[in-house]
């Protein structure tokens, strides 16, 4: 067995269904028998195993205990008999070319992915627009971060022991910080690796449900505590999240040179909830004063929860599905 997809999903639905078809058509073409396809599932409400169980030579598998990403990942892992490890989320539709061209044949890369595209929709699954989620790349790139699709050798998967089970979300920047720091960065190269549906992250329910859940803290306190020695951490760090830098540059900054340097802060987060409402909103003023709510509290709220914020891990629990 050469490459073993792990699936991970949670009330994915149709989107898994498409998940599933385009990872087996695209491995029937390229991989013949070489490939194994397994499915493991976050205590799913909705018929996502029963889709699942429609593919006959899928392995699927139910978590029974606690449920995050990060556990999913590690029990596909667990079960794998692959010598390569292609994780992919359920709501990502798999593109062949990547497959033919990447897969068939000596695999050069211990650690890579490619472009994603992003499928955007509204709350009711309306679709809105497409769009890449990243920024132009002109060549491949070793990078210090990566989603919910990648592949990587099992070997090195073992070494750094998989992903923490304590991060409920930005398991995968967990794992990309310890595998750079250990000296394997991830490269991203120029093919497109998959289509992922999705609600855009700068959606303001999105956005707001993931301060109540306690989502966004992951990777903006835990994170933080975690890597703060980890040279990785902070170029991507200081370039995504500089609302959370403004806020403790004027603190620092308030408290040992002058007061006036406080207002470094609300100057910062103002503009950044203009920019963030110019490229996304056409509700200028009501989106402008949610974002900008979102920021000053996630920002001090990130900021307590650094010193107070301390999940566990988690033991691994789940079941095979027949």
């Amino acid at each position: 067995m050469k490459i073993s997809f792990i699936v991970i999903g949670r009330n994915e639905g149709w989107k898994l269904e498409k998940c599933l078809k385009s990872i087996f058509y695209a491995s029937d073409q390229s991989l013949n028998d070489a490939y194994e396809v397994i499915y493991v599932d976050s205590k799913s409400s909705d018929n996502s195993i029963q889709i699942a169980k429609q593919f006959k030579d899928l392995k699927v598998f139910e978590i029974t205990g606690h449920a995050n990403s990060a556990i999913a990942r590690n029990i596909g892992a667990q079960e794998s008999k692959g010598k390569w490890l292609f994780f992919i989320d359920g709501d990502m539709e798999i593109d062949p070319d990547f497959v033919a061209n990447n897969l068939n044949g000596i695999i050069k890369f211990p650690y890579f992915t490619g472009q994603v595209l992003d499928y955007l929709y509204d709350k009711e699954w309306g679709f809105l627009k497409k769009k890449y989620h990243y920024k132009q790349m002109y060549e491949p790139t070793y990078m210090n971060s990566t989603g919910g699709v990648f592949i990587i050798n099992k070997v090195l998967w073992d070494q750094v022991r998989g992903m923490r089970s304590k991060y409920k979300r930005s398991q995968d920047l967990d794992l990309s910080l310890r595998l750079s720091k250990a000296g394997h960065q991830i490269l991203r190269l120029l093919d497109l690796i998959c289509v992922h549906h999705t609600i855009s992250h700068s959606d303001n329910n999105r956005m707001w449900a993931n301060i109540w859940n306690f989502n966004v803290f992951y990777n903006k306190s835990l994170l933080l505590r975690d890597h703060l020695f980890n040279k990785y951490f902070f170029k991507s760090y200081f370039r995504q999240d500089y609302t959370m830098v403004s806020l403790l540059v004027s603190i620092l900054f308030g408290i040992l040179v002058h007061p006036l340097c406080f207002l470094f802060y609300p100057v910062i987060l103002i503009v950044r909830s203009a920019i963030n409402t110019i490229n996304h909103s056409r509700h200028l003023f009501s989106y402008f004063l949610s974002r900008l709510g979102y920021h000053l509290v996630k920002d001090f709220l990130s900021l307590i929860l650094f010193f107070a914020f301390y999940p566990k891990n988690y033991k691994i629990e789940y079941r095979r599905v027949d």
